[in-house]
């Protein structure tokens, strides 16, 4: 979606938008041709020069969320112009504003207040107007017109400017996720997911798990964030580290924070050398030392640690081990009941890791 300026620079023939003091609530029609009728009836107070200025109204897409509230601006140029008045109206939705200049009639129109505001340049920007999308779909336009006075208290010399513009308010759907896969090739697991559809997705969140219930975030990954037709994505990592199932799922995240969840996907890593065996006891008390064995493929020094499940280590020890099966004792010291997992990391690189529970 592209942000749209909408510029209309036609100046109108013949101005009718209330009195030569450009009072309210004499506010436009937009009937087509010359002239711009006030809903009490107008009157033909202002007749348009021939300087041409422009409306400009921002801050609108060509599509938006259903529910979602937007910021509107409206700015008017005119190099004659001493005071400004202005109306938008729209069918649909909900006008709120917070500009003291600004008035209400209803909630689907705006427009200036009981005295147009004075301005000492050639432009007036009205801002702080805020348009709230209803809530079911389709094409809503607005319709909107300034008049630029040039202050005189006469008749002549004004400039009136009108435009539309359309915009298409979309009910946001769950993605359709027509595929999400992983599997075990050598030491690294690829997954694979394709999206049917795709309507206002900002990224995908790949997270992992080792006993199926605490679930890690290890990639994320941009959407294509509207489609509709597939489109393909594949993210792989080394699991060298772990033993047993691996499980991973994808969490789908749209533009407005909303999130969803693929089914869980698992892969069996067979056991290989580096590893942290037979943690016991498991679970275990504060306080408490743990044995277990690690089998490792060559001497090294080996930091275990304890990590929360927010990823924060908690405890570390380095230990020399040798090649071949090591029986280790680790004082973990005094730590909250709770999930932990006890890593290896030989030079500053992760090998292994194996969940422990303290309670």
């Amino acid at each position: 979606m592209n942000k749209t300026l909408l510029i209309i620079s036609t100046a109108i023939v013949m101005v009718i938008i209330g009195s030569s003091a450009i009072d309210a609530p004499n506010r436009a029609s937009y009937a087509d041709g010359s002239r711009v009728t006030g809903y009490s009836g107008g009157c033909t107070c202002h007749t348009a020069g021939t300087k041409a200025g422009a409306i400009v109204l921002s801050g609108l897409d060509t599509t938006v969320l259903a529910g979602q509230t937007y910021p509107i601006s409206i700015i008017m140029f005119d190099s004659t112009a001493k005071r400004w008045g202005f109306d938008m109206s729209v069918p649909t939705g909900t006008f709120t504003t917070t500009n003291a200049n600004a008035a209400l009639t209803g909630t689907r129109n705006i427009h200036h207040g009981s005295s147009a505001p004075y301005g000492t340049t050639t432009s007036y920007k009205v801002d702080s107007i805020f348009w709230t999308a209803p809530t079911k779909a389709g094409k809503v336009t607005f319709k909107f017109a300034c008049n630029a006075a040039n202050g005189d208290g006469l008749v002549g010399g004004d400039h009136t400017y009108k435009g539309t513009f359309a915009t298409t308010v979309v009910v946001p759907t769950p993605i359709n996720l027509k595929s999400f896969t992983a599997n075990l090739v050598g030491s690294e697991v690829s997954l694979q997911w394709v999206t049917a559809t795709e309507l206002n997705v900002g990224h995908f969140e790949i997270e992992r798990s080792t006993d199926k219930q605490t679930f890690f975030s290890v990639k994320s990954v941009l959407a294509a964030g509207n489609a509709s037709s597939a489109k393909n994505y594949t993210f792989s990592e080394n699991v060298s580290a772990f033993t047993g199932f691996v499980y991973y799922r994808l969490k789908t995240v749209d533009k407005t924070g909303v999130t969803s969840y693929s089914a869980i996907e698992a892969v069996e890593v067979k056991a290989k050398n580096n590893l942290i065996t037979s943690i016991y006891p498991n679970p275990t008390h504060s306080g408490q030392s743990i044995h277990f064995s690690y089998s490792s493929e060559k001497v090294a020094t080996v930091a275990f640690s304890v990590v929360n499940t927010l990823g924060k280590k908690l405890f570390t020890q380095n230990i020399s081990v040798s090649k071949g099966t090591n029986l280790l004792t680790l004082p973990i010291g005094s730590l909250a009941a709770g999930k932990y997992i006890l890593t290896a990391s030989v030079n500053n690189v992760l090998v292994s890791s194996s969940s422990l529970l303290i309670q």
